[in-house]
């Protein structure tokens, strides 16, 4: 049976490296929605998901994220506070996060793995 408070903490750590990625790749945008719908392949988004997003306002580039995800050592638990709730892009925890995980693809393999994803928006 998988572990649903492992993966949200995994995935607490991914978007916190995706915070990082999201300043370095900042110029990565894009209004085509065909290069968004050409990065199914390479992501974890549906087509449906994607039409959703190039729907909701089409006028707005989408940014490009590239993520990196590491694997903790042990499992980070967050305390809920308030201001976690509602909807929000992002959200600046209360108290910083200090983990120090290993790299899930080697450093070769995740620039790679970015080039392709970048490669499809450059085209």
């Amino acid at each position: 049976m998988p572990d649903r408070a492992k993966d949200a903490r995994d995935m607490a750590m991914a978007a916190a490296d995706a915070l990082v990625n999201a300043l370095r790749d900042a110029a990565d945008k894009t209004t085509d929605a065909a290069k968004m719908r050409a990065l199914e392949a390479v992501t974890c988004w549906t087509q449906a998901l994607f039409d959703m997003r190039i729907n909701y306002k089409p006028e707005k580039p989408n940014f490009l994220v590239t993520v990196r995800a590491y694997a903790l050592p042990q499992a980070i638990e967050v305390p809920y506070h308030e201001d976690y709730a509602g909807c929000h892009s992002w959200v600046p925890l209360k108290n910083e996060l200090t983990a120090v995980g290993t790299p899930v693809l080697s450093d070769e393999a995740f620039e790679a793995a970015r080039a392709a994803v970048l490669k499809i928006v450059a085209e």
